[in-house]
């Protein structure tokens, strides 16, 4: 049944008992149930139920126990109180089965032959039905990309709203956006950094994050970035100076300073220049195009056509065709490798992404009527692309060091917060 055995002995008594410990179960039939189990089914299920509730395979070592408590108590349901051999074989058989039942409970995931039908599974009833509950949930699941393109409708829905709108209804849409990345760079930080920062200092870089956009929407342009970087090295300094560590370490080393210097830099400074990039009211020189008007009303979007408007919609649109882009044709064509620390992006995929950039920026030209000069919005697209791909990278290279994949998994397809966001940092 796929378990190996540790011997540590643990003396219960006279007792001296091996503990089992979890590796994955494999069992070789499908699912149905066994002759020999349903007999014993009452026995199982006294035997599983209270160490196996929830599933959980810690409570694996209270089998020595329930052993030492059954081979010395096995008589008392017999009949004038004889002990009955038979009745302490049986019922630690049962309890065994409970084990096998429980450890296939606790397994993480049900493998799936090439059919679909589940290979995975002990005879007991309770599994049984878990078995079919999982078979009908994969059946039922979307496919990835399906996933990954309504959860991208939905926020652009949310910040496609809040952009057009403009004024607050951005400013507290791209605040919690920038609480959510500090969070996740956080994350990022304590598995690399040794000892971790504080919880408090964790959440005190997500304040002055959201402080830098809220000064840079009250129109405060200078100052900005030395002031955060100064309140965060003394909120450094005093809170995690003054946490004591095991074995007596440092509690702060130069990759701690560093961090936070640089996550006031990258989750902070860097995106309050999208606020102060939707705040220039300055009227376009001519106005957009008629249909840009029809479909801000059949969204229900307000639409007053400014450079600050024009101009954050146009970057956001380069981007998005970048990615695009960038994805499918390193999909379909990609060969060659593009850099080691993020080895799914290739030289096709990037050519691609810089022609889709180029591409929207000349089409947002055309809409907006601005910069009304198609040799400076292609130059903006190339731009934007750069940007966003040094971005990517730069994040790619963060969560490569910290061992991850994604920075969290809050938007479903996509990954985290910073996976969605971070070629917008620094565009």
């Amino acid at each position: 049944l796929g378990l190996k055995f540790n011997m540590m002995e643990q003396r219960l008594g006279v007792w001296s008992v091996a503990i089992p410990s979890v590796q994955a179960p494999s069992f070789r039939r499908p699912c149905h149930g066994f002759g020999p189990v349903q007999n014993c089914s009452k026995h199982v299920r006294a035997a599983a139920k209270p160490h196996f509730q929830g599933g959980s395979a810690s409570a694996l070592p209270k089998l020595s126990q329930m052993l030492s408590y059954i081979v010395t108590n096995s008589g008392h349901s017999c009949r004038g109180g004889i002990r009955n051999i038979n009745i302490a074989v049986s019922k630690t058989a049962a309890t065994f089965v409970g084990v096998f039942a429980g450890c296939v409970l606790a397994s993480p995931r049900l493998e799936v032959s090439r059919d679909g039908r589940f290979m995975h599974e002990a005879g007991t009833p309770n599994v049984a039905l878990q078995c079919r509950q999982s078979q009908a949930l994969q059946r039922r699941r979307l496919p990835k990309n399906v996933v990954r393109v309504l959860s991208g409708l939905v926020l652009g829905e949310i910040m496609g709203s809040a952009t057009f709108s403009g004024g607050w209804h951005f400013c507290l849409a791209y605040c919690a956006v920038v609480y959510l990345i500090s969070l996740e760079y956080s994350n990022i930080l304590n598995r690399v950094l040794n000892p971790p920062i504080v919880p408090i200092l964790r959440q005190s870089l997500s304040v002055v994050a959201v402080c830098i956009v809220l000064a840079a929407h009250f129109g405060v342009l200078t100052g900005i970035f030395e002031c955060a970087a100064i309140s965060m090295l003394l909120l450094l300094l005093v809170l995690q100076g003054n946490s004591r560590q095991e074995g007596g370490s440092v509690p702060i080393r130069f990759p701690h300073i560093a961090s936070q210097v640089f996550g006031v830099f990258y989750v902070g400074y860097l995106p309050s220049f999208w606020v102060r990039l939707r705040a220039i009211h300055v009227d376009l020189p001519s106005p957009p195009a008629d249909w840009l008007f029809s479909l801000t009303r059949l969204l229900h979007w307000p639409c007053q056509p400014t450079v600050g408007l024009c101009v954050t919609v146009s970057l956001v649109l380069c981007i998005i065709s970048a990615d695009t882009c960038a994805f499918i044709g390193g999909k379909t064509w990609g060969r060659r490798p593009l850099i080691l620390i993020s080895p799914k992006k290739t030289v096709e995929g990037a050519w691609f992404g810089l022609m889709g950039s180029v591409c929207m920026a000349l089409l947002c030209d055309a809409t907006w009527g601005f910069p009304n000069d198609a040799r400076i919005a292609a130059l903006v697209g190339a731009v934007v692309f750069a940007a966003s791909l040094l971005g990517d990278l730069v994040a790619s290279a963060m969560k490569r060091d910290a061992g991850l994949k994604d920075a969290s998994s809050l938007v479903p397809g996509h990954g985290g917060i910073l996976d969605r966001f971070d070629s917008y940092v620094f565009s």
